[in-house]
């Protein structure tokens, strides 16, 4: 019975000295900073962290940085952790311990470098057991989203995984000009000469019930980054070309939702009885405005809210005319006696290009060898946005 008994005693001995002879360690992880290139003698330490949780008394612990694969040639340096027994290394919970250690002799003439993918090992020896840990470098995050610049499709600007790593931006409802048609009546049999040599070109409404303005379509695009939501689009008679408490709305249509550069095209019409029914109006120049998301259902940003405003130029009178419909152009003034400039910028507001014409028929022909893209001009009396497709 008593040897039995004392076998019992030596065995739980024995396997209480090979428990405490494990080492319990996770999460070890290079610190050093990222792309960051090591060689002998220069100064640098190296640098990484793990949790260490047992207990491990007074004993030594040796770690063993390598580079890529653990062999002797590519050992980063060695570190005899509590080798003089000055400590008591017990650790009741995981406790995170960081280490550094300068670069061996071994890479004198060679480097190694924390970039991109690159793999550390850390050989950890307690009691004649020894441990292998490995850490992989993992992809930058340049904009600091949490997601890696190789799944990240706008590694620069930060942005959730659900729009792929890109900011969520904002959508921009903007009136395409190339793509829309406007119809009035003009003041003559030849319209075309109205066109040209009528420096304001303004549309003609007559109240005489057959003056009007036709928009055969008025195609609202978004130029944004995101899917817009649906909007109202407004139309106003107004003194000049802004916005007034005492404007006249002149009806409201409903636009659904669109997806980035997308559009929708409106077609409607504004005659005389419209803006004068209930008399007074004096003939003269007016304006027609499009208010494009009057109730500021779309956050825009800075740029797409403030060129949410079309004026058309228009002249009314209370006559009776009959004359042909022709196709007109939205209204851009001209000047054909003095040079202007031109500026375009891009839809950040960005300056591209500044350039002097003489007449609009170098305007429009500067424009038409513009790259594709989306620009707002300035030529001196109106401003404009353009897509280029």
């Amino acid at each position: 019975m008593k040897k039995i008994k004392l076998l019992s005693i030596l065995m739980f001995l024995l396997l209480s000295i090979q428990a405490n002879s494990q080492i319990d360690i996770q999460n070890f992880q290079v610190t050093s900073p990222l792309n960051q290139s090591f060689t002998w003698n220069s100064g640098q330490r190296f640098d990484y962290k793990f949790d260490i949780q047992g207990n491990y008394g007074y004993n030594e612990i040796k770690l063993k940085a390598y580079a890529e694969s653990v062999t002797s040639n590519n050992l980063i340096g060695l570190i005899r952790w509590n080798r003089e027994g000055d400590d008591n290394l017990s650790f009741n919970s995981y406790t995170t311990k960081s280490m550094w250690v300068s670069i061996a002799y071994n890479w004198n003439g060679r480097s190694f470098t924390t970039s991109t993918s690159k793999k550390f090992y850390l050989v950890v020896e307690y009691q004649g057991n020894s441990q292998t840990y490995l850490y992989t470098i993992p992809d930058g995050d340049n904009d600091g989203d949490g997601i890696s610049n190789t799944q990240d499709d706008c590694p620069n600007e930060a942005g959730p995984a659900s729009n792929n790593g890109c900011p969520l931006g904002n959508p921009n409802l903007a009136v395409d000009l190339d793509a829309s048609q406007v119809f009035s009546q003009c003041t003559t049999c030849f319209p075309w000469l109205d066109l040209f040599f009528n420096s304001g070109k303004r549309h003609l409404i007559a109240n005489g019930g057959v003056g009007s303005i036709g928009f055969n379509r008025l195609e609202i695009r978004n130029i944004g980054n995101a899917t817009s939501n649906s909007a109202k689009v407004k139309f106003y008679f107004s003194l000049n070309n802004t916005i007034g408490s005492s404007d006249k709305l002149l009806k409201t249509i409903n636009m659904p939702s669109r997806n980035v550069n997308s559009s929708y095209g409106i077609q409607t019409t504004i005659n005389g009885w419209d803006i004068n029914n209930n008399g007074g109006l004096a003939n003269g120049n007016y304006f027609i405005l499009v208010d494009i998301d009057t109730d500021n259902s779309n956050n825009e940003g800075t740029t797409g809210e403030a060129d949410n405003l079309l004026a058309i130029p228009i002249t009314y009178t209370e006559e009776n005319i009959t004359s042909i419909i022709s196709p007109f152009p939205i209204s851009r003034q001209k000047n054909t006696n003095t040079q202007f400039e031109l500026t375009v910028y891009n839809s950040q507001g960005t300056l591209v290009i500044e350039r002097k014409v003489t007449n609009k028929e170098e305007e429009k022909a500067f424009i038409q060898n513009l790259p594709k893209g989306f620009y707002i001009i300035k030529n001196g009396t109106d401003t404009y946005k353009i897509m280029k497709n």
